[in-house]
């Protein structure tokens, strides 16, 4: 970690701690980022500035908010051994460390997100780490500090290393776009179709689903940085289109640090609903779990300001079918070969 951050993140939780003590009962004053009012949409989801957020407080005297306030404070104190040390924890290790008396993983990670709340900061820069589970395919090397270097040339796929999220790494990817696949069953399939000698240039990336903080943020750092165009490739149901736009968009729980997590300009190469009519693909009903997440993506912000997307939300296409892109590739093996075709168009234009 860099030495004048790590001095600055010191000074904060000190200056917190001494903030806390001075209240009578003992509180932590948050900002409210879970309440949707709190959010504001440009071209990503981002938490409002600090004096038009509403806040709340998490009192020590108050039998049901004691709890929360003591995980915080004890992992403050950890933290602060951490940058004292230059040591990383994954939020994990973090949980195992104290399992004996903090309850499930869950209370972990939400005190974190308090913590990086207060000292406005992104995990990754106070010494904690995400658990990586995302696989990168083709032409792109990692590099750090000149000493650690991942070329993910491997055609099974390379595991995105988390120090990704450092500021000193170096990309070097030579491909012209990157292909976005939401599933590893998809990933894999391709991989051995020997799509990256099929699709010259073509650079492959799954998050194995819902994505985990590391893959948000090589995309972010190829899109953003690189300037390399990013194509999805996802089902045409309300969990592949949610995946799609947190890679896309953001999400509400790290909505602090949208600028690196979030990519903007990634393109839906598919599935498409018009897709499964024009292939007379399989499809299935939706589940009771597929109907609540479409109505809860029909609200959001980032559907209703996207016409397209919207368009496609009131013809009710995602709720009358579910195809998974590995439905398509067992019923129709040229699907995504002939649909990944189409990307070198979509760069272009």
């Amino acid at each position: 970690m860099n030495d004048s951050r790590t001095s600055s993140h010191m000074l904060a939780i000190e200056n917190l701690v001494i903030e806390i003590l001075k209240c009578d009962p003992p509180k932590i004053v948050i900002q409210n980022w879970k309440q949707r009012k709190n959010l504001e949409f440009t071209d990503r989801l981002m938490l409002k500035t600090r004096e038009k957020i509403d806040i709340k407080q998490i009192r020590f005297n108050l039998l049901r908010s004691r709890f929360t306030f003591t995980v915080i404070t004890y992992l403050l104190s950890k933290i602060y051994d951490m940058l004292l040390s230059n040591t990383w924890y994954t939020k994990r290790e973090l949980y195992y460390q104290a399992s004996h008396f903090i309850r499930c993983q869950s209370m972990i990670d939400a005190a974190i997100q308090i913590i990086c709340n207060l000292l406005d900061s992104p995990p990754w820069e106070i010494g904690i780490m995400a658990t990586s589970k995302g696989l990168v395919s083709g032409q792109l090397v990692i590099k750090i500090d000149n000493e650690h270097v991942i070329d993910c040339s491997l055609p099974t796929g390379t595991l995105i290393p988390h120090f990704i999220c450092s500021a000193s790494v170096e990309l070097r990817c030579s491909a012209k776009y990157v292909l976005l696949i939401e599933k590893d069953a998809t990933f894999q399939r391709l991989l051995n179709e020997n799509i990256l000698n099929k699709l010259n240039g073509s650079l492959l990336v799954t998050g194995k689903g819902f994505p985990d903080v590391n893959t948000r943020i090589l995309i972010n750092k190829l899109s953003q940085n690189l300037k390399i165009p990013v194509l999805a490739l996802v089902d045409a149901d309300p969990f592949g289109i949610a995946i799609m736009s947190v890679y896309r968009y953001g999400s509400i729980n790290m909505c602090n640090y949208a600028e690196n997590l979030a990519a903007p300009e990634i393109k839906w190469l598919g599935v498409h609903p018009s897709d499964m009519k024009i292939r007379n693909m399989v499809t299935l009903p939706l589940q009771k779990c597929d109907l609540l997440k479409l109505n809860t993506l029909s609200r959001a912000i980032f559907i209703k300001s996207n016409k397209q997307l919207l368009k496609q939300f009131e013809k009710r296409d995602l709720c009358i079918f579910e195809l998974g892109v590995d439905c398509g590739i067992h019923r129709c093996r040229s699907f995504l070969i002939e649909t990944v075709d189409t990307a070198a168009v979509m760069v272009t234009t």
